[in-house]
C-alpha cells in the first residue's frame, strides 16, 4: 500500500512507510477537470456537486464495495494537490532521466 494508512478492504497489507519506506506515499485517486477559462462559479458549483454525491450513503456504500475510500475535498485543496503532484513527478523525471517510450 503506497498510501499513508492501511486500507480497510486490505487490513493485513502494511504501508510502505511500515515496511520502512519513508516518503514513499502515493495515491490513486480520480478527478474531475474542466477546460482552462471555465468560470469560479460553475468550477464552485461542480465541486459542490461532487462533495454532496460522495457523502450520499448509497454512493459511498457503491464505492467501498468496488475497494475505494471515497473522499471529495474542497476546490483549492484539490487545485494544490494538483499542483503538488505535477511538481512531485516533474522532479521524479528531471531526477531520473526517465522517458516515454
Amino acid at each position: 500500500m503506497s498510501g499513508s494508512h492501511r486500507l480497510a478492504a486490505l487490513p493485513e497489507v502494511p504501508t510502505l512507510g511500515e515496511l520502512g519506506f519513508a516518503g514513499m506515499e502515493d495515491y490513486v485517486w480520480i478527478g474531475l477537470f474542466a477546460p482552462a477559462g471555465t468560470s469560479q462559479e460553475t468550477m464552485q458549483k461542480l465541486n459542490g456537486a461532487v462533495l454532496k454525491v460522495v457523502q450520499a450513503p448509497e454512493i459511498r456504500a457503491r464505492l467501498v464495495a468496488l475497494g475505494f475510500e471515497p473522499s471529495a475535498v474542497p476546490l483549492r485543496d484539490t487545485e494544490q494537490y494538483v499542483r503538488d503532484e505535477i511538481a512531485k513527478w516533474a522532479r521524479v523525471v528531471r531526477d531520473t532521466g526517465a522517458k516515454a517510450d
